[in-house]
């Protein structure tokens, strides 16, 4: 009886560090496409790495790619000038990247068309969800 338990237990054990060890994996390779888009303030991607990005993930026409390239060169302009007047109060910044984040939506919406930018904008709220989740278990 006693030898049954203990091959019951150590069956048990075995089990549940195999689905640990499987999980961690699964985890590190959602970690590594995401990592693809991860930014930090000295090394951002370009913009055309940005444009290949969403191209491979929306299948968008090589016509498409040029534009939110060009898009997204035109944020980085503006982002670079903003930084350049970040003298100003907090909460001017935010209404300002607020209002930049809805004309370049606008925009992008107007480019790839609604549906591909719902899907655009989907992906974007999880991964921000992702984010704060990961700030708030700090």
């Amino acid at each position: 009886m006693k030898k049954i338990l203990i091959l019951m237990v150590s069956a048990l054990f075995l089990i549940s560090v195999a689905g640990h060890a499987q999980n961690q994996k699964n985890v590190s390779d959602k970690e590594g496409k995401k990592s693809e888009m991860r930014q930090n303030a000295s090394q951002r991607m370009s913009a055309e790495s940005r444009a290949e990005y969403w191209a491979k993930e929306l299948n968008l026409t090589n016509e498409e790619k040029a534009k939110i390239a060009e898009l997204f060169k035109k944020q980085d302009e503006t982002r670079m000038q903003h930084q350049a007047e970040m003298q100003k109060s907090r909460d001017e910044h935010r209404a300002f990247m607020e209002s930049q984040r809805k004309a370049n939506d606008a925009e992008m919406e107007k480019i790839i068309g609604k549906e591909k930018f719902q899907k655009y904008d989907s992906i974007r709220m999880a991964r921000m969800q992702t984010m704060r989740n990961r700030m708030r278990n700090r």
